[in-house]
Formats: structure tokens, sequence, C-alpha cells
């Protein structure tokens, strides 16, 4: 596993959480402005599992196809396990 570019991710996606957080908190965000920030959530978590074992040199260099399939949610995560 990389760590570092899971670590990366998920540090990314907390400082996402902690800002709608702060702005659920005090009342001021709208649906759309919620639904982007949820996305930005989502698209770093699923990188941390589709990207974890990727060579960081893989990763500083993907490509835009890359970076759209690592960022969609994981085919071979299995929730109900």
């Amino acid at each position: 596993m990389n760590y570092q570019i899971v670590l990366s991710n998920i540090e990314e996606a907390l400082e996402e959480l902690e800002r709608i957080r702060d702005k659920v908190n005090s009342k001021n965000i709208d649906d759309v402005e919620f639904k982007i920030a949820l996305q930005h959530v989502y698209h770093h978590l699923n990188f941390s599992w589709n990207v974890r074992n990727q060579k960081t040199e893989k990763y500083e260099n993907l490509t835009d196809d890359e970076f759209i399939k690592w960022g969609k949610y994981p085919l071979d995560l299995d929730l109900d396990e």
C-alpha cells in the first residue's frame, strides 16, 4: 500500500468535511455548494482506495483517463461483505 498517497487523499477529504461541518453549523450552505463539497470528499475517498497500490511516480503523472477512473466509486469495494 502506498501510505503517502492514501494519507494525502484522506487528509483532503477530512479538510473538506471540516469545511462542510463549519458551514452546516453556521447554516451557511445551500444544496449546490453542499453537493459540490460532498463530491470533493467522495472523489478523495475513492482515490484513496483506487490508487492505494500505485507507485508515487505513477500517481504524480496520472493521465486524464486515470484521474477520471480513479475518482470513481471503486468496483472492488463490496460494502455488503
